[in-house]
């Protein structure tokens, strides 16, 4: 990583990988000791720069674990995949209501709300660039 904000970057996957242990999201297996035939998916990093509206200063930079897209295969599980949203109609419905009765409105970050979801089966993904396994025995 060569990038001019290295270190924050590192930084937000640390806190990445550290909201994924102490949520129990995962279980770390060796690659011989996975079920025989299971697929060991690859693993992407995605990287974001939170920005203030007005003056385009970064405030945060985040960074998520994703398994890499392009193994998935067309018509298994292919359309399944799907991120609940709200739509800004929805939104702006809300806002109009809150307007209406005299609320008020708040913004709610959802930290790690994603690995909550339940699944079909047991997923394998290889640890990700520049992640290396602590042996602790």
């Amino acid at each position: 990583m060569k990038e001019p904000d290295q270190e924050e970057l590192i930084k937000a996957i640390v806190m990445e990988i550290n909201g994924h242990v102490e949520g129990d999201h995962w279980e770390l297996v060796r690659k011989a000791d996975a079920p025989k035939g299971t697929k060991i998916l690859d693993s992407v990093w995605a990287f974001k720069q939170k920005r203030d509206i007005k003056t385009q200063e970064v405030l945060k930079y985040k960074a998520w674990l994703n398994m890499h897209g392009g193994q998935q295969q067309y018509g298994m599980p292919y359309f399944d995949t799907y991120a609940p949203v709200v739509t800004w109609s929805s939104a702006r419905m809300a806002f109009i209501l809150s307007i209406i009765n005299q609320g008020e409105t708040c913004q709610i970050d959802f930290v790690m709300a994603y690995p909550h979801a339940n699944t079909e089966c047991d997923l394998y993904i290889k640890l990700p660039f520049g992640v290396e396994a602590v042996d602790e025995t």
